[in-house]
């Protein structure tokens, strides 16, 4: 289970290290009405560019909201034993940790789908709402035709 944990915890946090380190996004909907996203502009010329902010990266402070949020997510799932000693966990521990992560990912994708940001948001770690809730404000404006 720890195993588990750490692997998830190692692949969320590499993914919100990238998403951070990626500045300057390009996001443009093409002829057809698809949306695009690049850290390149678009080669032809498109009406509707835009680019996100910059934003810093702080090896302390990813460090200290990395401790937090696996502080945070050991809190959620109380199955995960503090110590580091190893073992397996029984086939109703790993359903139940099972069931916890489907129902946290579908209640934020039920939110984000009904459009309830503010709902969406509370499902992540307190340190990282504020830039989910304008990622997602970003990707659930309207597309320009």
């Amino acid at each position: 289970m720890k195993k588990e944990l750490f692997w998830f915890i190692l692949i969320l946090g590499a993914f919100l290290i990238c998403a951070s380190v990626n500045a300057g996004i390009y996001s443009w909907t093409d002829g057809d009405g698809v949306r695009h996203f690049s850290d390149n502009p678009p080669a032809e010329a498109t009406s509707d560019i835009s680019e996100s902010e910059e934003i810093e990266y702080d090896v302390q402070k990813d460090r200290e909201r990395t401790i937090k949020e696996e502080k945070y997510y050991r809190q959620k799932v109380r199955s995960v034993p503090e110590t580091s000693q190893k073992r397996d966990l029984s086939p109703q521990e790993k359903e139940k940790i099972d069931r916890e992560i489907r129902s946290t990912w579908n209640g934020m994708r039920k939110a984000l789908m009904k459009g309830d940001i503010n709902k969406a948001v509370e499902y992540h770690h307190p340190s990282s709402r504020e830039q989910y809730h304008r990622t997602y404000q970003e990707l659930s404006k309207p597309r320009k035709k």
